[in-house]
């Protein structure tokens, strides 16, 4: 079934792949969905077409839907879709459109997205199997800090934020492909780890308004259990990343 979905999160995942959401509906009565292929994975170049973006942060894109697969909370958005053809129809909304759009997905608090307890040890995270769903967004009432620089390890590149919701603070890994395209572009430009963190806050922190994309990892080998909170989108009015996504800076 063909169904047109306005796209709000383009996030990194492991080698190679890249998880999608967004919203069918539009302008209408809107319902979240998570696009996942029938083998797992969706490969990053599916989402260009000749190097141009065509599935890429507020494009409204014609997408061929399977069947809806088992869902396990909080993760039911999930809905698996043909990767055998392209997506169509893909166009962009105008900025004016894009705030109405968040502004209206806004949940006011990040403990308000996922109906369930999130429990904030080593991290903030839910218990696999809680929760009626893994998607949402916030406005940040103050944004704290930005990190980029190696992991806890030492092995990887990590990219965080902190901010507030005007209730709680949070400290998050972001998973935003756009982001991390951006950063780890400055850092080829020969930036240092301190300098980019500085400058990403700088020129966020200077929008009048910033959102926050929130989703939920899915258990892993050391932690099924766990379902850590994440970033998946940030966005700011005016755009720190000047019209810009993923495929500008690869």
């Amino acid at each position: 079934m063909q169904k047109n979905v306005v796209i709000t999160d383009v996030t990194r995942m492991r080698y190679g792949n890249v998880c999608i959401a967004g919203y069918t509906g539009y302008p209408g009565k809107l319902s979240c969905v998570r696009p996942v292929s029938s083998t797992g994975h969706i490969p990053e170049k599916w989402l260009s077409d000749e190097g141009n973006a065509i599935i890429r942060p507020f494009s409204k894109v014609r997408l061929n839907f399977l069947e809806k697969p088992d869902i396990t909370p909080p993760h039911t958005e999930d809905h698996v879709i043909d990767l055998r053809s392209k997506p169509s129809e893909s166009v962009l909304l105008s900025t004016d459109a894009r705030l109405k759009l968040l502004e209206r997905l806004n949940d006011g608090y990040v403990k308000d997205i996922f109906g369930a307890r999130i429990i904030h040890h080593d991290g903030w995270y839910l218990k696999a199997g809680r929760g009626s769903r893994s998607l949402g967004t916030i406005e940040v009432a103050d944004l704290e800090d930005v990190y980029y620089g190696p992991d806890f390890m030492g092995y990887r590149t990590d990219y965080r934020m902190a901010f507030n919701d005007g209730r709680a603070s949070y400290r998050l890994a972001i998973t935003d492909l756009s982001f991390r395209y951006y950063a780890d572009s400055l850092k080829a430009q020969g930036w240092s780890n301190e300098m980019i963190s500085i400058y990403l806050k700088t020129i966020i922190s200077v929008s009048s308004r910033v959102f926050l994309r929130i989703g939920l990892a899915r258990g892993w080998q050391k932690r099924p259990d766990r379902c850590y909170l994440q970033i998946t989108g940030v966005y700011s009015f005016p755009d720190y990343l000047g019209g810009r996504c993923f495929t500008d800076f690869r």
